[in-house]
């Protein structure tokens, strides 16, 4: 029997996966327990007043909505979310408003 070399594949786990905790990137991970903490923090309030079964899907819901939009954004690029939110509070519109006709804001009557 002759010796064979030990065939080394490389693999680029630590490269490709910088900067994750858990398979969740650092920057999600943030919104991610901003989202639990808002649902704790619910949860404690709300079930003084209404008991903890009543109180459990408002608390819930944070975790929820913080989990769908970390869902939503996978695989888009870095600005996705900000384009996202730009595009549904101003309809789309990448232009500047247009100058009023109006004349009493006119400049050019002058």
């Amino acid at each position: 029997m002759d010796d064979q070399d030990l065939r080394l594949t490389p693999t680029h786990g630590s490269e490709e996966h910088s900067g994750t905790a858990l398979g969740v990137e650092v920057r999600q991970f943030w919104w991610l327990a901003l989202g639990v903490l808002a649902g704790l923090a619910l949860l404690v309030g709300l079930s003084a007043q209404f008991g903890f079964v009543s109180a459990a899907p408002w608390a819930a819901a944070p975790v929820a909505l913080v989990l769908f939009f970390l869902r939503s954004q996978r695989g888009k690029p870095p600005g996705h979310a900000l384009d996202l939110m730009d595009q549904l509070l101003t309809g789309g519109h990448a232009r500047p408003p247009m100058p009023s006709t109006s004349p009493e804001y006119d400049d050019t009557a002058s």
